[in-house]
């Protein structure tokens, strides 16, 4: 496999993982207006988590 193939790869999976961490901390926001803020707070927290890997991902790539 070359090179390119490899950082085009990376460059996908994080891409992904930004969109799945965005979804994530948008459905934080959505549990928090329903008074459910522990729930909302955990999707808040993991979603950074996620969007903070991804962001990695794509660094780590150039």
């Amino acid at each position: 496999m070359s090179v390119g193939v490899y950082f085009t790869l990376r460059l996908i999976i994080s891409l992904m993982l930004l969109i799945i961490g965005g979804m994530m901390v948008a459905l934080g926001g959505k549990f928090f207006k329903q008074n459910s803020k522990a729930a909302g707070v955990g999707f808040v927290i993991f979603g950074a988590l996620v969007i903070s890997l991804a962001v990695r991902g794509v660094m780590l790539s150039f």
